[in-house]
């Protein structure tokens, strides 16, 4: 996008008041699925761990120039992650402990390895960066044997499997499940999100290894 190209008042006006509606718009829309992903947790009696960026970028600190970073780094929510765990309370991971991954893409076109940007590091135009799918993903990691190291320690060795609705190997310790399901459908029905993910998450679950 060319930041200096010539613009009118009157053009400046009409963008203006496009992006202060934007904005209203995103803050009333983060305010209502934000708390869906906790009560989804909430359901299957998992507690927030961490969330951030699903693109490795970050929110600036304040003492960078603003200017100096990609303008999608002050957008963080377009692509993130949510996670949410159950953990056995040693310090090390036990099968009966659970990471829950909800990603977020509001537009997965904006995907770092999807078919769109095809691993660009470069920054997206938004201008000409296709619309994509409104989407999120859902995954369930859970320890296959104790394991000699912490939760996060094992789950960040972990690879993402496959969003198709199957147990998969994540790692030497790890399995996995994921499934992706519309950003309109979780959040008209994120019951049944609910639904699919409570016998994953089950402490009596016995994983087939």
């Amino acid at each position: 996008m060319n930041t200096n190209a010539r613009i009118t008042v009157e053009d400046a006006n009409k963008l203006v008041s496009s992006v202060q509606v934007a904005h209203r718009i995103a803050v009333g829309f983060y305010g209502r699925v934000l708390p869906m992903l906790d009560e989804i947790a909430g359901q299957l009696g998992l507690d927030f761990w961490y969330w951030g960026s699903e693109e490795d970028r970050v929110v600036p600190r304040g003492s960078t120039p603003p200017s100096s970073r990609w303008s999608w780094d002050f957008v963080p929510l377009y692509s993130s992650l949510h996670c949410y765990s159950r953990e056995s309370g040693k310090n090390l991971a036990s099968p009966t402990d659970v990471v829950l991954g909800l990603v977020l893409y509001i537009d997965d076109s904006f995907e770092r390895d999807g078919p769109v940007r095809a691993g660009s590091a470069h920054q997206p135009d938004p201008v000409s960066l296709p619309i994509g799918r409104a989407v999120l993903r859902t995954y369930v990691y859970r320890p296959r044997h104790d394991v000699p190291e912490d939760l996060l320690t094992v789950w960040n060795k972990s690879a993402w499997v496959h969003p198709v609705g199957i147990w998969e190997i994540a790692s030497e310790y790890m399995m996995a499940i994921g499934r992706e399901w519309t950003l309109a459908e979780a959040i008209s029905n994120p019951q049944a999100i609910v639904e699919f993910l409570k016998p994953h998450c089950d402490i009596d679950l016995e994983l087939q290894v």
